[in-house]
């Protein structure tokens, strides 16, 4: 594990695909710790309401639903590819320290993760929002647990923004198409959130100023 302290740029590509690996390898295991935690309130919620107690499962994330970088096309995702995640950096600030170091640059970046998710009509609105928020839950604890992004970065912020999109219905024919006026009805709802990165930036006093990025480098276990 090492800094990206000797790259002369603010490091978006590594940290981006640093905080994937941290979400495929810990995510799913967040997602059951939540899923126990919250089994007894919702018990209670039901009794407390006179409603019928559904136990909510939350769906695991398939490792071709990990994604790298602006996904735009998972909103056309058919379902079989929901629960899904995306990680992206898209931009790099000066930190407000820079200006007080002459030998480092650093920045902060913007780290954005968004989620999608679903739930059959039968299921309905309130199991998708219960999912929904469980999901963001998830993720911020995988993050929290990792704050350095395997030890590449200085940290990131502990209070990110966060927030859920609205709910909308798709129809699914059953064959990848949710395009079509036929088929199940399913509910889809997206979550977002968003951190700062704090990166640091030398130029490489001897050698090439863009070494190769090894699995090492960003703390990754080969799966």
């Amino acid at each position: 594990m090492t800094l990206l302290v000797d790259t002369p740029t603010a490091g978006l590509p590594q940290i981006q695909r640093a905080a994937l690996y941290v979400l495929r390898d810990t995510l799913n295991i967040a997602l059951g710790e939540i899923e126990t935690a919250w089994a007894a309130s919702d018990e209670e919620f039901a009794n407390d309401f006179d409603r019928e107690y559904t136990p909510i499962v939350l769906e695991r994330v398939a490792l071709i639903d990990f994604h790298e970088g602006f996904r735009p096309s998972l909103i056309r995702s058919p379902k079989e590819r929901i629960p899904n995640v995306s990680v992206m950096c898209y931009r790099a600030t000066p930190g407000a320290a820079s200006a007080l170091n002459d030998h480092m640059d650093i920045y902060n970046v913007p780290l954005v993760i968004e989620t999608m998710l679903k739930a059959s009509a039968a299921e309905g609105e309130e199991i998708l929002e219960r999912r929904a928020h469980r999901m963001v839950e998830a993720i911020m604890a995988c993050m929290s647990r990792n704050q350095t992004l395997g030890g590449i970065v200085s940290g990131l912020s502990t209070n990110p923004t966060s927030n859920l999109t609205e709910m909308f219905p798709r129809k699914d024919s059953g064959k990848g198409n949710t395009r079509t006026a036929y088929g199940q009805e399913w509910l889809w709802q997206g979550g977002r959130i968003e951190y700062t990165v704090r990166k640091e930036a030398a130029t490489p006093s001897h050698g090439s100023a863009f070494r190769s990025v090894q699995h090492d480098d960003l703390g990754i276990d080969q799966v």
